[in-house]
């Protein structure tokens, strides 16, 4: 299944949600992400390329910190109070779901003008590289726990956001250069947006279970 197939399946629920009031087909919903990548093939290339530096950037500066690192050298100050025990497990999911919330709020206002688009490939970079900050400096701390907890919980959800993050930048992007090229654009981004928080908050939730459920066992026992 391609990942605009899986936010299809998302519009399903939002759309069942909201009672059909958008009045937008599945069909027609989903064409729009299909038309949205194909008319932005260079712009997901170069989401690709800023996001696997911003990955890169992360793997060296944990390996940099590798002699000092401790819980204070994460990026992801959420994650580190609960790993402390500084944070609860809603707390965790609430401080998740404003931060990725704050992001695409502001890819969508970035929708407004092609001179806003360059933030939107600060914003996947920046993502990219914490995403591998996080995941590096919780091997280097707790060796085969963190590489369990880091690579099958952290790594695996936080790439699903990453990419349902970029999908969206492409959408918005294509609204900022149609509404510059023609002086206007009908390509509505409200539905996309709930699509996206919709599968950014259930990504959310998956992991902060499966840190609830696994990651103190695996730190604590392997």
């Amino acid at each position: 299944m391609s990942i605009f197939s899986y936010f299809w399946c998302l519009k399903r629920i939002y759309y069942s949600m909201r009672n059909g009031k958008f009045g937008v087909s599945t069909s027609g919903l989903k064409y729009s992400f299909s038309e949205g990548f194909r008319n932005n093939k260079k712009t997901c290339f170069l989401l690709i390329i800023v996001a696997f530096i911003g990955i890169l950037t992360g793997v060296f500066t944990a390996i940099n910190y590798c002699n000092g690192a401790t819980l204070i050298n994460f990026n992801d100050f959420s994650l580190c109070r609960y790993l402390s025990g500084e944070l609860g497990t809603l707390e965790l999911f609430f401080s998740r779901f404003l931060s990725y919330t704050v992001v695409i709020l502001i890819v969508s206002i970035s929708s407004f003008t092609v001179f806003l688009i360059p933030i939107n490939f600060f914003l996947i970079g920046y993502r990219g590289y914490l995403l591998s900050l996080n995941v590096s400096i919780m091997v280097i701390l707790y060796g085969v726990g963190g590489i369990m907890t880091g690579l099958l919980i952290i790594l695996p959800c936080q790439l699903l956001q990453l990419i349902s993050i970029a999908v969206y930048i492409c959408l918005a992007n294509n609204k900022a250069i149609t509404k510059k090229r023609y002086g206007t654009c009908n390509n509505k981004l409200i539905d996309k947006f709930f699509i996206v928080l919709i599968a950014l908050t259930i990504i959310n939730l998956a992991e902060t279970l499966l840190l609830t459920l696994f990651s103190s066992r695996i730190i604590l026992v392997i």
